[in-house]
């Protein structure tokens, strides 16, 4: 989905997101998984 939405707006203006706040439960490979998806590094 990530890949998909930077896509629609050819990265421009575009800041991906969790949401408002993440639990401190979330796991780090959660968001490792978010960068992975868009390439970063």
């Amino acid at each position: 989905m990530a890949r998909e939405a930077i896509g629609q707006t050819r990265g421009k203006r575009f800041i991906l997101s969790t949401g408002c706040a993440e639990p401190i439960t979330t796991p780090l490979a959660s968001f490792r998984a978010a960068r992975k998806a868009v390439g970063a590094s």
